[in-house]
């Protein structure tokens, strides 16, 4: 049932990822500013959703990140003598580069998924269970009243398990973690 679920999404997200591309290149030169800045959003979507995908998916990610590069340099092409305009691009490009670094992470892709397969109850297991990459991505993701809350729920999950006799290194290690990315 999931798997089917899965292909499903796939060839939702094609389809819909080949009616962008061709919008895009049918863009008229003249386009104004809304219909471009929102082609760009709905790219940045797509590559959100690209992320959190089964398989591998990087082709349709270098694509979308190359189709949100010409738009950029579009942009910035008409924005040259505009000081601000030229920073907010800047801003807006940086912005961009950290949340595709961060979905390159699996974790990340499914917490930030709309659909996300981890519930809110599963979050601080799935957080203490994750690589240290996957962790140090996640709590970027976070404001520190979010990581506080998380720390809490850690905490009280492992006097828990430390009942049970378990090797707890990896938690302590996920708990030292969470508490050095608080601001």
């Amino acid at each position: 049932m999931a798997q089917k679920a899965d292909h499903e999404e796939m060839e939702a997200f094609r389809e819909s990822l080949a009616d962008l591309v061709r919008k895009a290149a049918e863009l008229p030169a003249d386009a104004g500013s809304e219909l471009v800045l929102g082609l760009k959003e709905a790219l940045a979507r797509h590559y959100e959703q690209a992320a959190g995908l089964p398989e591998d998916h990087e082709r349709e990610r270098g694509a979308i990140r190359h189709l949100i590069g010409i738009i950029m340099r579009t942009i910035r092409h008409h924005t040259d003598s505009d000081p601000l305009a030229t920073q907010e691009l800047d801003d807006e490009a940086a912005a961009l580069e950290v949340h595709f670094r961060l979905l390159e992470q699996p974790l990340v892709a499914d917490l930030l998924h709309p659909d996300s397969p981890i519930l809110p109850q599963e979050l601080t297991p799935a957080l203490l269970s994750a690589t240290p990459a996957e962790l140090d991505a996640a709590c970027e993701i976070f404001d520190a009243n979010q990581l506080a809350v998380i720390i809490d729920e850690a905490i009280a999950l492992r006097a828990r398990l430390a009942d049970a006799d378990l090797d707890l290194s990896n938690v302590d290690l996920a708990l030292d973690r969470l508490r050095a990315a608080l601001p």
